[in-house]
């Protein structure tokens, strides 16, 4: 039901990235795909829907200069994940591009999977 409303295709990240609560510092799962307007979380609990939060994001070392990437995204679904065990939860995010253009634009294209 949210596939189709989707404008960009995702991208699905090579490098499993934490994801915490920038406020609080809990840990809320492992970014797997981004796009410039939002992004998929998997985690191991449910995430609540329709909740504003500041996400940071753990950067891998060695492609950026800074250690994390930290914006503002919509929670706008969660459902179980592939696996069972995990739930998955799409964030809508539409100023992540004008936080950092650099860090969303190399996540994109150079942490991703080409298909």
């Amino acid at each position: 039901m949210h596939e189709e409303t989707r404008a960009q295709k995702r991208k699905n990240i090579i490098y499993q990235l934490e994801v915490h609560d920038y406020e609080t510092g809990v840990f809320l799962g492992w970014l797997v795909d981004l796009t410039t307007k939002g992004l998929k979380l998997v985690s191991e609990h449910p995430l609540e829907v329709n909740r504003i939060r500041r996400l940071k994001i753990t950067l891998p070392p060695g492609y950026f200069m800074q250690q994390e990437f930290c914006f503002e995204a919509k929670s706008m679904w969660c459902t179980k994940d592939v696996n069972p065990d995990y739930y998955a939860t799409g964030f809508f995010a539409p100023n992540l591009e004008a936080v950092n253009p650099e860090i969303a634009r190399n996540l994109i294209n150079h942490l991703s999977f080409n298909d």
